[in-house]
């Protein structure tokens, strides 16, 4: 914030907010209980005082709203897609991946914030996938970047001019014995078909309209 000050919000309702003139972090989770914890010596308390929650039943859609005294309003629908509403407008969408793949989609928007789309699957979480020394692995996410990710995860920003910024987690193998890398791997998707490829470790790789047109041409 303008004054210095964090509010971070969760996909669940919960959110955190710090006030630096007392040294204090504030959360508060979906039931309502609030925590404090001062910065200063790390002790954590919570108010015996729970936020109150009123819960509704929508009769046209049979939907669950809860509206907790903080001002947050949840949306629980009967198929599973969730929405959070928090104070200040910004909505968190989460619901099932269509064609009955595992896992979910959330998209988080807000006006006049770019709006972000995170794809999670639990089995590529499990698998915790290891991107081995050339061969085939090289090739790996060619189609689905999902095939790469270490975690599961994807968070995609979706730019006005069309550009997409994907990031993940990558786990990479290196020469040696029990010797890996890991990585916040960044990709600039651009309308004009221009890739950048950021990574934590420093390495940015560019590939312009016209080279990505050859590549294709030749096969690669």
């Amino acid at each position: 914030m303008a004054d210095g000050n964090f509010l971070i919000y969760f996909s669940d309702g919960t959110l955190t907010y710090s006030d630096k003139r007392k040294g204090i972090w504030y959360t508060i989770n979906p039931v309502g209980v609030k925590r404090v914890r001062r910065e200063k010596d790390g002790i954590v308390t919570d108010e015996v005082q729970r936020l109150k929650i009123e819960t509704k039943i929508d009769p046209e859609t049979s939907a669950t709203l809860k509206i907790r005294e903080d001002g947050v309003l949840t949306v629980e629908y009967v198929d599973s897609t969730n929405l959070i509403i928090m104070p200040d407008g910004t909505n968190i969408l989460r619901k099932k991946r269509a064609g009955g793949e595992a896992g979910t989609v959330t998209f988080i928007t807000k006006d006049g914030f770019v709006p972000i789309r995170q794809t999670y699957d639990p089995v590529k979480a499990r698998a915790k996938t290891v991107i081995g020394l050339g061969g085939t692995d090289a090739l790996m996410g060619k189609d689905l970047i999902m095939e790469r990710t270490n975690n599961g995860k994807i968070t995609e920003v979706l730019l006005p001019d069309n550009t997409v910024v994907q990031s993940y987690l990558e786990r990479q193998e290196l020469e040696g014995y029990n010797n890996y890398s890991l990585n916040m791997i960044h990709i600039i998707r651009r309308a004009d078909y221009s890739v950048v490829k950021v990574c934590q470790d420093g390495e940015v790789v560019l590939i312009t309209a016209n080279e990505r047109a050859y590549l294709n041409d030749i096969g690669k």
